[in-house]
């Protein structure tokens, strides 16, 4: 518990209230997963000018690194410092569920996983309201919770859907009392796959057509020079 709350406070300090954050789930191909974290640095890494801001925000992360490390979490500082990305990967999705609960249940107690003939069910429920007196919880006042997957997605209660990069979106906010996530997920059908067999399909066509045709001018041009 003392890691949890430990890693909650880093990643608190670097995410100014009034941002929109993003915590990126990928479900991979061989259902592992990954997962990352962006937010916008806060107020109170600004309290050393003679060192940028760049230098600042690292040194605190340096300062916890030990920590950062013991939990699997990569982290990168971008933006000239003022962005930071928390990542790690799992397993599979009962490895993320079993590892990464101070991430989830800051705003979900309860999330569920179950899988059978090749379906995927995925729900996250019982909701935790934002509350910025709860020294557990990260302060963030807009979020947006992406999960991204290559399969074909059967049926999911998402706010909003990037069909072409397969994300699925689920926004909250601080006025937000209520929010559930669901996506149900056919694993025996990879759309990514079957999209690039359609280009690779597509292309042989092409070129098949393309043959064609220049095997025919080829044809008719000899057969004129015949004459």
């Amino acid at each position: 518990m003392k890691k949890i709350k430990i890693i909650i406070s880093l990643i608190s300090i670097f995410l100014i209230t009034g941002c929109t954050a993003n915590y990126n789930i990928t479900i991979n191909s061989d259902l592992s997963i990954s997962d990352n974290s962006f937010g916008n640095v806060g107020n109170s890494i600004y309290k050393d000018p003679s060192l940028s801001l760049e230098e600042r925000t690292t040194n605190v992360i340096r300062e916890n690194i030990e920590t950062v490390n013991k939990l699997g979490y990569n982290y990168a500082v971008l933006n000239e410092g003022q962005t930071i990305q928390f990542s790690n990967n799992f397993k599979s999705l009962d490895d993320y569920k079993e590892k990464n609960k101070y991430v989830y249940q800051q705003w979900f107690k309860q999330l569920d996983i179950k899988e059978e003939e090749k379906v995927l069910i995925i729900s996250a429920t019982d909701f935790y309201p934002y509350n910025e007196q709860d020294p557990d919880k990260i302060i963030i006042d807009n979020l947006n919770i992406n999960i991204k997957t290559p399969f074909k997605v059967l049926e999911s209660n998402a706010d909003s859907i990037n069909k072409n990069d397969y994300i699925y979106t689920w926004k909250i906010n601080s006025k937000t009392k209520d929010k559930s996530i669901f996506l149900k997920i056919d694993t025996s059908y990879n759309m990514k796959k079957e999209k690039n067999k359609k280009i690779l399909f597509l292309i042989g066509g092409l070129v098949c057509i393309l043959g064609a045709i220049v095997l025919y001018f080829i044809y008719h041009y000899k057969n004129v020079n015949k004459i």
